[in-house]
């Protein structure tokens, strides 16, 4: 039986595989090289202060211009409903006069087409306070379309 047992405990006896202790110690060696030098890169070069030009021009002030000011009868929300409305514009202090002329000279029209876009709101886009930047591009082209417009254009 002995002899029967020898060759299955050589089988069993197989040799392990070893670690490549060479290509663990090479890229363990690379690694640590690489990060030395993006350590030692930034220690050296740090941060730099930025190169500007300082010019005296001022910041522009912003004053707020009323739009319009009132209530919106809306029944698309199943229900009839008034909503009050102030809405204002930001203007450059400079451009205040002109945009000022603007709004008086169109107040009527501004005011109608104001009172329709947001008279036509469903309830969704009612209780859509997430997103406000779709209303104000709305209003801000429609002041865009009567601002750009002159006294001389108003005859119909």
């Amino acid at each position: 039986m002995s002899e029967e047992d020898a060759p299955q405990q050589n089988e069993e006896q197989k040799p392990e595989k070893k670690l490549p202790i060479k290509a663990i110690l090479v890229v363990v060696g690379i690694l640590a090289l690489e990060g030395g030098t993006i350590g030692v890169m930034s220690m050296l070069s740090g941060p730099r202060l930025a190169e500007g030009v300082v010019t005296g021009a001022p910041a522009p002030v912003y004053v707020e211009i009323n739009l319009y000011t009132g209530r919106v009868p809306n029944s698309r929300t199943g229900r009839q409903v008034l909503l009050e409305l102030d809405i204002y514009a930001t203007v450059k202090k400079e451009h205040r006069k002109d945009v000022e002329d603007a709004v008086k000279r169109h107040e009527a029209r501004l005011a109608h087409n104001l009172r329709g876009l947001v008279g036509n709101l469903s309830q969704r886009d009612l209780d859509n306070t997430a997103n406000p930047a779709v209303l104000q591009r709305q209003v801000h082209t429609l002041y865009e379309k009567f601002a750009k417009k002159s006294p001389e254009d108003e005859t119909d």
